[in-house]
């Protein structure tokens, strides 16, 4: 990894800080994108600015998301919005503008992070589920359309532990949330109970796993379960 131009979205939050602190750990050059998921428009810019400032990009990782508790009796239209713009069409544009430069590396490489609910939206959790669905098949429909020249792959975790902070981060303030908007607050029992190994995943576990896809170049079009075994 050691001056790799490595690209991460939603790296403030504490699972995306913990990946930048990772790959800048491992000797590779960061650069943690900001953007308005409402503001499209702005995306190419901002994607350019960031292939400057580290002289070329060759691996975005979005790690940028949202998740909160939508039963289908509150849910709103502007709660699909928002998870749509953040969850799904931020990454897509993202990857589109990002491309040009990851093309450059041979292969350059895009690590999205899906969930789990991705492959089965749990009740309460549709919209959310819905948008990590459409993750998981843009990962794939991107992997067939930027081959051979970027590998396109995603992340599936399961429940994290809380809170989510690797043991290599420093700093961190344990007492956030640890998703926006009211989320689970703490660990989904039913969740950990189905999984073999009756633990949440580790953090650093996913964390690992996003390395592994930032070096391996046989792996493309995959979604790559962290769960602990959950969906076996």
């Amino acid at each position: 990894m050691r001056n790799k131009k490595v690209v991460i979205t939603g790296a403030t939050g504490r699972l995306g800080r913990g990946i930048a602190l990772e790959f800048e750990r491992l000797g590779a050059k960061v650069a943690p994108l900001k953007f308005d998921a409402a503001k499209v428009d702005n995306f190419e810019n901002i994607v350019k600015r960031a292939a400057k400032l580290l002289g070329g990009i060759d691996i975005l990782v979005n790690s940028a998301g949202i998740f909160y508790r939508t039963p289908i009796q509150t849910a709103t239209s502007s709660d699909w919005d928002e998870f749509f713009n953040v969850n799904l069409r931020a990454p897509f544009f993202l990857s589109k503008f990002a491309a040009p430069f990851l093309k450059k590396g041979r292969p350059g490489r895009i690590i999205n992070i899906a969930d789990t609910y991705g492959a089965s939206p749990s009740a309460g959790f549709v919209p959310y589920g819905a948008s990590k669905a459409g993750l998981i098949a843009m990962t794939k429909g991107l992997a067939k359309e930027l081959a051979p020249d970027v590998l396109v792959n995603c992340v599936c975790p399961g429940v994290i532990e809380n809170p989510p902070i690797p043991p290599f981060s420093k700093g961190g303030n344990s007492k956030s949330p640890p998703f926006a908007k009211g989320g689970r607050g703490g660990f989904d029992k039913r969740a950990i109970n189905a999984t073999l190994l009756k633990r949440p995943v580790r953090a650093q576990d996913v964390v690992e796993a996003i390395v592994f896809l930032a070096r391996n170049s046989s792996m493309t079009g995959q979604a790559v379960f962290v769960d602990c075994g959950r969906w076996v």
